[in-house]
């Protein structure tokens, strides 16, 4: 983005002509000129005034400045008499929040799995479980049943009727990072690396899995109160049915449909 800087000082006693004159012509000509962004009228010391402006890029900058429409304001204001000098003018570039770099990187990209991402699929399970779950599952009373769920990734995956999608590391590590899985309408399993959390993936992920569903549903634990915070801020509502979980203490699952709309 481009920002023009115009700094000039008023003749004694033009204050309230110059000031009607930036809220009314100068007002306009700026909202019509194509490729400005935005301006201000700065208010300084005494009699001195700033005019700064927001441009897209060089290019509309340079139209405008070459524009009737600029010439003959300019022409109009000095005529006024306002100005005890013409000014002057700087130019330089800025970054802002509309600029590329300040911008939230895209989610990376899903890739449908493979039957040798199984064990990676079981790691990233068990190391997002081993972090938001220890009040349910206690290490030291039930470790994490790695061999199930091994073959149950497995036997997943090599089910036609289940669909399972993940992301690769984005710095290029050889691991996965994050994971949906889906029969039909229904939420299997949803899971994130600690260490990615609140990046988007999970949400993404979720989207991309209930895209097509008209009643998306899926099963939650009733003690994960981060991840039902999560769904039930994006609009996913208990149904009232319940179940017991896979795995010992085999606590209470709650069952969530996505209420669209």
């Amino acid at each position: 983005m481009i920002l023009r800087t115009w700094r000039t000082t008023l003749a004694p006693g033009t204050e309230d002509v110059y000031d009607a004159f930036a809220r009314t012509r100068s007002r306009r000509m700026f909202q019509d000129a194509p490729g400005c962004d935005g301006f201000v009228f700065a208010v300084g010391d005494g009699l001195d005034r700033e005019v700064v402006t927001f441009w897209r890029d060089a290019a509309a900058l340079a139209t405008f400045e070459a524009s009737d429409h600029y010439r003959a304001t300019v022409e109009a204001l000095v005529a006024t008499g306002c100005l005890a000098a013409v000014g002057d003018v700087t130019v330089r570039r800025v970054e802002t929040a509309a600029d590329h770099w300040w911008r939230t990187p895209p989610a990376p990209a899903s890739r449908p799995a493979r039957l040798e991402d199984a064990e990676q699929l079981m790691d990233v399970e068990r190391s997002a479980m081993t972090a938001a779950l220890p009040h349910v599952f206690p290490p030291d009373e039930y470790p994490y049943p790695s061999a199930a769920v091994l073959a149950r990734w497995r036997h997943e995956l090599a089910e036609p009727a289940v669909d399972v999608r993940v992301v690769d590391d984005p710095d290029g590590l050889r691991r996965l990072v994050a994971f949906v899985a889906w029969r039909g309408e229904r939420v299997l399993h949803l899971g994130v690396r600690p260490e990615h959390w609140r990046t988007g993936l999970g949400t993404t992920l979720l989207a991309e899995a209930t895209a097509t569903a008209q009643r998306p549903a899926l099963w939650v634990l009733a003690e994960n109160h981060r991840a039902r915070q999560v769904y039930e801020h994006r609009g996913w509502r208990p149904t009232g049915r319940t179940q017991r979980a896979e795995f010992p203490p085999y606590p209470t699952e709650i069952e969530l449909e996505l209420v669209r709309g």
